[in-house]
């Protein structure tokens, strides 16, 4: 525990609070409360938190104990404190790796977006329709911010699924 802790060994082994001051800042409160609802109830406690080291290095912590009521009525907890930090970081960058792919895949379907609202617009002059909902794709161009004024001179007050149709 002291070496997830980067503590010093040969330092004082039962300052709860040596530990407890660890805990990152943000993360206090719910480790407080967790800890709190452990002791009221009596029931296991387990949290995955941050702490911050002595260096200034932050590390992720995954601890499970379970508290024992002694007869002097002092609650111990008996469990394990394992460093989860690059699970963590693994799937911190798994998500950011999902994140980027579904952004791309948006902009490409704005981009397809973006050119059948060009298309309609070149063939309604002619005739032609291919059946865009014209409405749905100037929603998605305006929530991407990628609408323009170009967009909006060949439709005027269009905005209805136009058919399949050669004219």
């Amino acid at each position: 525990l002291l070496t997830i802790y980067g503590l010093d060994p040969s330092g004082e082994l039962a300052d709860t609070q040596r530990f407890i001051g660890l805990t990152h800042p943000e993360d206090r409160p719910v480790y407080e409360e967790a800890f709190a609802r452990s002791a009221r109830d009596m029931t296991r406690f387990d949290l995955v938190r941050r702490i911050v080291l002595p260096s200034g290095e932050i590390k992720w912590i995954h601890g499970v104990a379970v508290p024992k009521r002694h007869p002097n009525g002092d609650i111990v907890w008996d469990g394990v404190t394992f460093d989860v930090t690059e699970q963590k970081l693994a799937q911190e960058a798994i998500a950011r790796a999902a994140d980027e792919a579904q952004a791309a895949l948006l902009l490409q379907v704005v981009d397809f977006i973006d050119h059948a609202v060009d298309v309609e617009a070149q063939r309604r002059p002619q005739g032609f329709e291919f059946g865009i909902d014209v409405q749905q794709a100037l929603r998605i161009l305006d929530a991407t911010g990628r609408r323009s004024r170009r967009h909006e001179a060949p439709f005027g007050q269009l905005f209805q699924r136009a058919p399949l149709a050669v004219g």
